[in-house]
């Protein structure tokens, strides 16, 4: 933003604070009584998308919709690059803007070598719903949709706040779980989003094809009995909102009771990926590691394929199919992908397969 323009929007905030009984008492600034609520905001992101100008009011760049805020050598470097899909990082301007759009104050910028982008997002990040309360005692039990949650690592309290099971919730709200065990990472597929958590880290990301938001928690995710868990606060980044307490009826104290206020689409979102096996990962949790065609960079796609207990698996031979479990998955194969839900836009890939033919 120019310079004018910016004591322009300082004027006009001065003239509002002047004119507002909120500060004009006594002379002094007066601060309004803080509600009892607790508003979530995004302090990190990054964007990536194609780098846009827009003429009004002297002009700003933006990215998916962002205005983006910066020094004159990053302006020049916005305007050599316009048109360009780039990946943008900084920080939310939560201060005033005469522009009315959303904006964020840019430390990092780089043209991405990867100049594709889709025809349309695959799936959009929803708003955080209120938080869940993580100051509280653990529930009797655990319901969500209606249905009480089993688990074999149940809810604990620690400094006063709720831990919860966080693979048992997901997987109950229809959610995918993964276990990066090496860098003690889970990533959370839900049906419109995809949330990645890590041991120690108090903050949790919300991942969109286009950026990322960080959204802070009550208390880091923990590892309990080869379980994480997540302050209750957390499950709100999943999409899970809280109805009003319980008895469960066994006499063994509430309820919580949980459910995703966002259904599931009516028809399910499938495509199909076609390429070659390059890892194998067995445990737990099965994934493929696909390499499809080159990319706009020329760098392979590659895409970590999770096989579940409901994918079918069969093996392709003179135009037969016949059905297989993943022993038959090996390194090298030529495979087809049903996919099965959004595809996490990073790099690798992340799916879901409701189906694999192994290519002979």
């Amino acid at each position: 933003m120019k310079h004018w323009m910016r004591i322009a929007a300082l004027a006009i905030c001065l003239a509002i604070m002047a004119a507002s009984p909120v500060f004009a008492e006594s002379g002094s600034a007066q601060l309004p009584t803080p509600i009892d609520a607790e508003v979530i905001y995004a302090r990190e992101l990054t964007l990536r998308g194609v780098l846009t100008y827009t003429d009004l009011e002297g002009g700003f760049y933006s990215v998916d919709g962002w205005m983006l805020r910066g020094d004159e050598e990053l302006e020049e470097l916005f305007k050599a690059n316009l048109g360009k899909v780039v990946i943008v990082t900084g920080t939310v301007d939560e201060g005033p803007s005469i522009y009315m759009v959303k904006a964020i104050i840019v430390s990092g910028f780089e043209v991405d070598p990867d100049q594709s982008l889709p025809d349309k997002p695959i799936f959009e990040v929803f708003p955080v719903p209120d938080r869940i309360a993580a100051s509280r005692p653990a529930p009797g039990s655990i319901a969500v949709d209606g249905k009480v949650v089993e688990f074999d690592q149940g809810p604990v309290v620690s400094e006063g706040l709720l831990m919860v099971p966080l693979r048992f919730l997901a997987e109950a709200g229809g959610g995918i779980v993964e276990w990066d065990g090496a860098n003690q990472r889970v990533t959370v597929r839900m049906h419109d989003r995809v949330v990645l958590f890590q041991i120690g880290n108090l903050e949790a990301e919300i991942v969109d094809t286009s950026m990322r938001l960080s959204v802070s928690m009550a208390k880091a995710p923990v590892l309990v009995e080869g379980r994480t868990l997540v302050s209750a606060d957390a499950l709100s980044i999943l999409g899970f909102v809280e109805t009003d307490a319980v008895e469960d009826g066994h006499g063994t104290g509430d309820l919580m009771d949980l459910t995703l206020p966002v259904p599931p689409p009516v028809e399910d979102i499938k495509s199909m990926l076609s390429g070659v096996i390059k890892e194998v990962e067995t445990g737990d949790k099965v994934r493929i590691l696909v390499e499809g065609g080159p990319m706009s960079s020329g760098e392979p796609s590659l895409t970590w394929v999770t096989i579940g207990p409901e994918t079918k698996i069969s093996i392709e031979e003179d135009g037969l199919l016949v059905d297989a479990d993943v022993s038959a998955l090996a390194v090298g194969q030529t495979v087809e992908v049903e996919v099965d839900g959004a595809i996490a836009m990073s790099y690798p890939a992340l799916a879901g397969a409701s189906s694999v033919v192994i290519k002979k």
